[in-house]
């Protein structure tokens, strides 16, 4: 009787020491799962805040696009009224040439009128050559006003090239330098928000082995936890 209240006794003192130890594990696994949980909010807290960054980054990339599509319409514009002005300088010049073609006109009958002149004055008296001196002025100022309207022609035809040429160079190099800053911040935007994703991902995976473990000990000793 004495040696089975004894091995009673002795079964018990172990089952209770069996139960303290299962719930001091309870305990460490669930301080751990509190642990987790917390840091897992924690990571979700700051998570969110970065996804408000993010979002507000990418709506000042949206509206910078916004600017910049709105400056390509002006550069669009700019191109259209550009070509309007050249449309305006061609037919300046077309003027231009067609003066330069009334001069070389003038200039080809001045010189069939100094030939007849020549064939009519073959004696040398004072009329006569009066006329010649007459037409020889005449010759020199249309190859004068040749001369000018060749050099204003050419001046202003370089003038528009190069300044056409300057205002193109310049469009597209702005707008070469607006669209590679915004393809390298929506880089930068997306690079920060699949690294946001990746980290959000590894921080979830680290809970379920703490869960998985206090739900096993509550499974195997449910009246620890009652």
């Amino acid at each position: 009787m004495r040696t089975a209240k004894a091995g009673l006794e002795n079964r018990l003192k172990a089952r209770e020491q069996e139960v303290a130890t299962l719930k001091g594990k309870a305990d460490e696994l669930e301080g751990a799962l509190r642990g987790v949980e917390g840091r897992h909010e924690e990571a979700l807290a700051e998570r969110e805040r970065r996804a408000g960054r993010l979002r507000a980054r990418v709506d000042e990339l949206l509206e910078a696009q916004g600017r910049l599509e709105n400056e390509v319409a002006q550069g669009h514009r700019q191109v259209a009224v550009a070509k309007n002005e050249l449309g305006l300088y061609v037919r300046k010049c077309q003027n231009l040439e067609a003066e330069l073609g009334q001069a070389r006109a003038a200039l080809a009958h001045a010189k069939v009128a100094i030939s007849e002149l020549k064939e009519s004055s073959k004696d040398s008296g004072p009329k006569n050559m009066y006329n010649k001196r007459k037409f020889d002025d005449m010759l020199n100022q249309h190859a004068q006003e040749i001369a000018r309207l060749k050099t204003t022609f050419t001046k202003q035809v370089d003038e528009i090239q190069s300044q056409l040429k300057k205002r193109q160079d310049e469009e597209n190099a702005a707008l070469h330098e607006k669209v590679a800053k915004l393809t390298e911040a929506l880089l930068a935007a997306q690079k920060g928000s699949d690294d946001l994703n990746i980290w959000s991902a590894d921080k979830e995976a680290r809970t379920p082995h703490v869960t998985g473990e206090l739900q096993a000990l509550r499974k195997s000793a449910p009246s620890i936890f009652q």
